[in-house]
This record gives structure tokens, C-alpha cells and sequence, in this order.
């Protein structure tokens, strides 16, 4: 599966360094939701793997994976991060922290 990262930097090359053992390939790997917003368009992507923090799930990279009908996992590491993915309309997170 070709994905897309906006993560932490830790949990970030964490996936990217595992992520061809479990059959997916980094395309993009990104510091905040907003940049990912602006390149997610340019490449194929078929998933988006987003911190729900306010740095990564952005309005942005929301409403433009909705667009683009690209899946998002939102990985949600305490309350503060869930409450805030609910508020980005996100009502599926997973618990954290991010792993394949």
C-alpha cells in the first residue's frame, strides 16, 4: 500500500524504517498536516497515517484526503489527541502509538 506520514519525527522513522517488512511503501513523510495537504495530490496515495495532534490533523489534510478519497488511520496517543480528532470530525481513531 503507497502512504503518506505526518507524524511525529520518532513515530515517523519508526514506520518508514518497518514499513516494506509490512508490504507498504513510503511516498511521502511529512512534519505537518498542512504540507501533507499541498503534496498528497501529486502522488498516488492510498492511505495517510496522521497524529491526531493540531500540527498534524489539520482542517486541510482533512478536507483534502475527503476530496481525494484517500483513507486516513488517525492515531490518537492520549484524551487530549482523541477529543481533538473528534473536533476534526475524525470519529474512528485508533489508540496509540502508530504502528503497522
Amino acid at each position: 500500500m503507497r502512504v503518506a506520514l505526518a507524524l511525529p519525527l520518532e513515530a515517523e522513522q519508526r514506520l518508514a524504517d518497518t514499513a516494506d517488512y509490512h508490504g507498504h511503501e513510503v511516498l511521502i513523510r511529512c512534519s505537518g498536516g498542512d504540507e501533507l495537504a499541498v503534496r498528497v495530490p501529486q502522488l498516488p496515495v492510498e492511505l495517510v497515517v496522521v497524529q491526531a495532534t493540531r500540527e498534524h490533523l489539520t482542517p486541510r489534510l482533512v478536507e483534502t484526503a475527503d476530496a481525494l478519497g484517500v483513507r486516513m488511520l488517525v492515531v490518537a496517543d492520549d484524551e487530549e489527541e482523541e477529543r481533538h480528532a473528534v473536533r476534526a470530525g475524525i470519529v474512528d481513531a485508533v489508540r496509540g502509538p502508530a504502528d503497522w
